[in-house]
Order: structure tokens, then sequence, then C-alpha cells
């Protein structure tokens, strides 16, 4: 479960995602399901709609965005 996997999940939700929802979709801890979405919120990907509850992507981002901060395999970077 990281940063990538929490902003893919609400770049292709049409509304806000619920906290308790994100973290049963990534089978994140609290703790780093929390500290992920901070970051990606520092990075201005993500918005609170509802402090600590709802959040939803920030839709100034954009895909390209969102793909730089993708990780990639090994096989993906030898290509």
């Amino acid at each position: 479960m990281g940063q990538y996997e929490i902003a893919k999940l609400l770049y292709n939700s049409d509304e806000g995602v619920s906290f308790r929802r994100i973290q049963s979709k990534t089978g994140g801890v609290e703790s780093s399901v929390r500290t992920s979405i901070h970051k990606l919120m520092r990075k201005d990907l993500i918005v609170e709609e509802e402090p600590g509850k709802m959040y939803k992507w920030n839709p100034d981002a954009t895909k390209k965005d969102l793909e730089s901060i993708r990780t990639y395999t090994i096989d993906e970077l030898r290509d």
C-alpha cells in the first residue's frame, strides 16, 4: 500500500472517498494510510472534502501528476 495506490483510487473515483474505504481498498494500516494521504495532500494531488474523513482527487492535478509518483518494477526500468 502506498501513495500511488491511494492516488489512483481517488483519481478513478467520480466523487469523494471515505478514509475507511481507502483503508479497506488498499489494505493498509491506519497510520500508514494517513501518512500517505498527508504526503499526497502536500503534493497537491488530493484534497480533503471533509477533514479526516473524505478525500478526492485534486481537479487541478493531471494523469501525468498521478504517473509521476508511480513506482516501477526492475523489468519496466530495463525497457
